[in-house]
């Protein structure tokens, strides 16, 4: 919506029917090594869970991608790395359908906000609980759960974790941008 405001284009419908897909992921310390970020990024996606808004995603991404999800940092967070080549990431994203967004001005400058609606922080926390249970099945041995400050020993520690997350600290990543602007005159 922003790039067709800045382009000059005015039509009522612009933003109005706007929404993102929302994910995030846990991270697994598997026993042996992965190696997933090694040769092109890759992922392999099931639908299984799509009646339920789910869609869960096993990712290999580059460090680059990895690290911020990660607790500490400097030489903490260097060391953790050490372990990379054993890491495998399972994410989650569903359709935030529940949470509106909002185009609005800061500053005389466009910002696309939106406040996590509660049943929308619910499926991502009931997705978060699958990617533990999918990562331990594969034979993680710790896990990591975005926003947690250390790496849990147990599936059990990480689920109890996820459940105790309140929604600001949900740690999300905003992808896909869908409908931005409606086809035809119906405003819906």
């Amino acid at each position: 919506p922003l790039l067709l405001r800045k382009s000059g284009i005015r039509h009522p419908g612009i933003g109005r029917a706007s929404f993102f897909q929302l994910n995030t992921n846990v991270i697994g310390l598997m026993r042996e090594t992965v190696n997933g970020h090694l040769g092109i990024e890759q992922g392999i996606v099931s639908r299984q869970f799509e009646r339920d808004g789910l869609v869960y995603e096993a990712v290999s991404t580059p460090v680059a991608l990895t690290v911020p999800y990660m607790p500490g940092f400097g030489v903490a967070q260097f060391e953790q790395l050490r372990a990379f080549p054993r890491m495998a990431q399972q994410g989650v994203i569903i359709d935030a359908d529940k949470t509106p967004l909002t185009v609005r001005g800061l500053l005389g400058a466009p910002l696309i906000t939106f406040d996590l609606h509660d049943d929308d922080a619910a499926r991502i926390r009931d997705g978060m609980t699958t990617c533990v249970r999918i990562l331990e099945a594969a034979g993680a041995e710790r896990f990591l759960v975005p926003g947690a400050e250390q790496w849990h020993g147990t599936a059990k520690d990480a689920l109890a974790d996820i459940q105790a997350m309140h929604q600001a600290d949900l740690h999300l990543a905003s992808v896909h941008p869908i409908g931005t602007w409606p086809m035809g005159n119906d405003p819906t």
